[in-house]
């Protein structure tokens, strides 16, 4: 039996709820369920940069669970209730699932295969078309996109700035010659100059003995 206006409300408020799973994690807040009879069988939310597997999408994941309760990889009479209208891939999952019937959120003009960009559920070229409903709750839905990638611009935009800053500062602290200061007279210690100065110290050494020597056969005075 299909879902009344209230029900379809509900189950979208679900798909929103595991929007912000995904959202507390650091993911694009993307939700899903699925539904069978009334109860949901299947939820799922965007897990792509935790997992780093490109088909983790909300509605891959709400779909693979509702397979396993199941028992099946159809999902005859089910409907699927995503946050952000489905990409080619997940559009695809569902026709190949025989998906009843999907409600969406939020438009997607960059990859929106649900009318947007493309239609992939209603091609009759298929062998199963899949219903679609879009703009569902679109103002929520379509808000916690909208805040969650203002927040990543914000945190780059201060990233950069902060970066700006420290590079001035040690711009700031540089000396003019960052060369390392010569003491006195030492020679460079290189090829035939460390055999000059081994030279000269022993030179000084031994002089500085002869010395002590002539010191000490001194007669010390009355």
């Amino acid at each position: 039996m299909p879902a009344n206006a209230d029900q379809i409300m509900q189950f979208m408020k679900e798909a929103e709820r595991e929007a912000r799973k995904a959202q507390m994690v650091g993911e694009v807040p993307i939700g899903a369920v699925v539904v069978y009879e009334g109860r949901i069988i299947g939820r799922g939310h965007n897990l792509r940069e935790h997992s780093q597997n490109g088909t983790h999408h909300a509605e891959m994941m709400a779909i693979q669970e509702a397979c396993l309760v199941m028992h099946s990889w159809r999902l005859e009479n089910c409907d699927l209730y995503v946050t952000l209208e489905p990409c080619p891939m997940c559009a695809g999952a569902m026709i190949n699932s025989r998906v009843r019937c999907c409600y969406w959120g939020a438009s997607d003009p960059k990859a929106g295969a649900a009318g947007t960009l493309v239609n992939l559920l209603a091609d009759t070229r298929f062998n199963h078309q899949v219903a679609s409903f879009g703009g569902i709750d679109e103002a929520e839905c379509g808000r916690m996109l909208q805040d969650f990638f203002r927040a990543i611009r914000a945190k780059r935009k201060a990233a950069k700035k902060a970066a700006k800053a420290r590079q001035a500062l040690e711009e700031q602290n540089v000396p003019d010659d960052p060369r390392p200061k010569r003491k006195g007279q030492e020679p460079e210690i290189t090829g035939e100059a460390v055999l000059a100065y081994a030279a000269m110290l022993e030179k000084q050494q031994a002089e500085a003995a002869g010395d002590a020597s002539a010191d000490a056969g001194q007669e010390l005075p009355d």
